[in-house]
């Protein structure tokens, strides 16, 4: 009789207003709830969530959602779900400035404990939540979206799936496995599976699994470790230490067009994989490997950045990093359009191997050193500039370089030069520039006709 009586439509309504009303005094805002359907199994099944904020907006909506509990923890003052399903949720929120709260910080504000009274201990677990077609959107209001680009200030989630177990959560411990997270952002980012487990302690975390998935691209971590210290509840950011890698990924450059638009029009392929390790102030990455599929790149690398929380510096090492002309001319396209002149020196050049060091910093600006050989000659290049000076200085060493083929003139051969050139760069003026060249050696045809009468 009393599960009879539980389904009558009057008496889910009126557990929903019931429900409704504790949760509206709780934060102190409208909340709706349509009905709350106790099912057997100590299943629940609640229809049309509505939450409004502060300013009476609404804030979350679900269509519906359906829990089974497990009644022993709670005997033991600890909440067990077997499985939460959520359908047709979605939440907005958003922050007027930098110095407002967001709309759902009352949310927050309500759940934690006040004044004296003890804290409760979270602790409980949910074998699986299941997420279908839900969304989420951010907007920061004083800061101006950018149209076809991932901006965090403005972000908007559709078509969320996800399939979560959470084995452990209490106040010093997670132990969760995401199954899969699937979205679509409205910069072009999809998402088609992200897949991880997590175990994080007071002092350690340890991500295991990690796997990206969009259409073309598969991004695959090894282990990510990472240590710190626990200080009044708040981990100490200067106490970080982490380490990981990334295995065999396959990146799709035009999927990634959501940070660099530009991105859209290059249709190629590359395998990536790289250690690295660091602090919160410092980021190392060794054994870095790229390749393209059609075998026409290829960069192995290492780099590092230091002063990441103050005056950032860093530093690219590239051991070898060979191209061929169609990739190359390819890969610049759609940032530079390069002059029918230089497209045909590049086009001759045909294959290019480069070395070299780069780096820059707040002080000392941007420096370069690196060798190139190609199929018409060689070279070294020192170049520097002062981000304050803005004062360049560029040293270049050409050897035996093929005027024949870059001019298509059959009367020279092979060039070897040196040339120092520097200058100084204004804001609101043509740059001042200065040119010394020395010729080595140069190869010339001369051709002498004799005639006889």
């Amino acid at each position: 009789m009393a599960i009879l009586f539980m389904k009558l439509p009057e008496v889910q309504n009126f557990l929903g207003n019931t429900v409704a009303n504790i949760v509206s005094n709780k934060l102190g805002t409208k909340v709706f709830i349509n009905k709350i359907d106790l099912g057997l199994f100590n299943r629940i099944i609640i229809d049309g969530i509505l939450i409004y904020d502060k300013n009476g907006r609404e804030m979350l909506k679900t269509a519906k959602m359906t829990a089974r509990f497990e009644l022993i923890p709670l005997v033991n003052g600890k909440i067990s779900l077997s499985s939460v399903q959520i359908f047709g949720a979605h939440f907005v929120a958003y922050k007027s400035d930098s110095q407002t709260d967001a709309n759902y910080q009352f949310v927050l504000d309500s759940l934690a404990s006040k004044g004296n009274s003890k804290q409760s201990p979270i602790d409980f677990r949910i074998n699986s939540l299941i997420m279908r077609n839900c969304s989420f959107s951010y907007d920061r209001y004083d800061i101006a979206p950018i149209p076809r680009k991932l901006n965090t200030s403005h972000l908007k989630l559709t078509d969320i799936s996800a399939h979560i177990i959470i084995k452990t959560f209490s106040n010093d411990s997670i132990n969760a496995n995401i199954r899969r997270i699937a979205f679509n952002e409205q910069s072009g980012l999809n998402v088609k599976k992200l897949s991880f487990k997590i175990m994080a302690g007071t002092r350690n975390l340890l991500v295991h699994g990690l796997r990206l998935e969009m259409f073309k691209t598969r991004i695959a971590f090894g282990d990510v470790v990472a240590s710190y210290r626990i200080n009044d509840k708040k981990p100490l950011y200067s106490s970080l230490v982490y380490y990981g890698s990334v295995v065999n990924s396959k990146i799709d450059l035009s999927e990634l067009s959501c940070f660099a638009p530009k991105l859209k029009h290059i249709k190629s392929n590359i395998v990536v994989s790289a250690v690295f390790c660091g602090t919160a102030n410092r980021l190392k990455i060794n054994n870095v490997f790229v390749r393209s599929q059609e075998r026409d790149l290829r960069i192995i690398a290492n780099g590092q950045a230091e002063n990441l929380t103050s005056s950032p510096s860093w530093n690219l090492n590239i051991k070898n990093m060979g191209i061929s002309c169609g990739k190359l001319l390819s890969t610049i396209d759609p940032f530079v359009k390069c002059s029918p002149q230089v497209r045909t020196i590049l086009e001759k050049a045909g294959n290019i191997v480069f070395s070299g060091n780069m780096g820059s910093s707040v002080n000392k600006g941007f420096a370069c050193s690196c060798k190139i050989n190609t199929d018409i000659g060689r070279g070294k290049i020192n170049f520097a500039f002062g981000d304050r000076s803005k004062i360049f200085k560029s040293i270049i060493k050409v050897q035996d370089a093929d005027l024949y083929s870059i001019l298509d003139d059959e009367r020279f051969g092979k060039i070897s030069a040196n040339f120092d050139i520097s200058g100084i760069l204004y804001d609101h003026k043509d740059p001042t520039v200065s040119v010394d060249g020395k010729i080595l050696s140069v190869g010339i045809n001369i051709f002498i006709c004799w005639t006889f009468w």
